[in-house]
């Protein structure tokens, strides 16, 4: 079913280097609170696994350019990368990493769609600076469609599901990369929201 989205201003955000140094942060910055908002990520489960996923992917909402050149990406026609340079150039950006000229470009419709025309095609640096919470959002609702699996509880069955659909599986280790780190931070993340439903808005 469509996403129902309100068209409430983007907050921007700086642009990042690719390797920033990280600072923790405990609480997200604005525009991960407004975004959550405009996609409707008000459940407080979700809300923790969310926050705690793109806490890990982003190094604490430090990075949000993906750190490997995407030649690996290269030739990736599942991602829509089939012409030379389309790998580094749709490399992972964002909160949560958008990956693949395909998912830029379907991004980029749904955008102009609500009225914005930003072109994320033709400068995809766009979705790691003004659209890093948005595209994050973005992906957890129509591309990794996550809300029906963060909704379900807070164990950590239900971490390490979300990591999966998020992360996919270490083939070396059969989890998720960073596991253990995403499950501490969903941890922190739920001790806030359990005691105060309301927070992080």
């Amino acid at each position: 079913k469509p996403v129902k989205v309100k068209l409430s201003p983007i907050i921007e955000t700086p642009p990042q280097m690719e390797t920033p140094k990280p600072k923790p942060s405990k609480n997200p910055p604005p525009d991960v609170i407004q975004a959550m908002k405009n996609y409707g990520i008000t459940n407080p489960v979700e809300k923790a696994h969310f926050l705690s996923q793109c806490a890990h992917e982003s190094l604490n909402f430090s990075v949000t350019t993906e750190f490997a050149d995407g030649k690996a990406y290269e030739n990736r026609k599942d991602l829509g990368n089939t012409s030379p340079g389309d790998g580094p150039k749709y490399k992972g950006r964002g909160y949560i990493q958008l990956t693949g000229k395909s998912n830029y470009n379907a991004y980029n419709n749904y955008l102009k769609n609500r009225g914005i025309y930003d072109d994320v095609l033709a400068n995809p640096q766009l979705v790691a600076t003004k659209f890093a919470a948005d595209s994050a959002c973005y992906w957890w609702k129509r591309i990794g469609v996550v809300t029906p699996l963060a909704i379900k509880g807070t164990t950590a069955a239900d971490v390490l599901a979300v990591s999966k659909r998020v992360n996919g599986v270490n083939k070396k280790t059969g989890q998720p990369n960073g596991l253990e780190d995403r499950q501490n931070k969903f941890n922190n993340y739920w001790a806030v929201l359990k005691d105060n439903p309301t927070a992080y808005t």
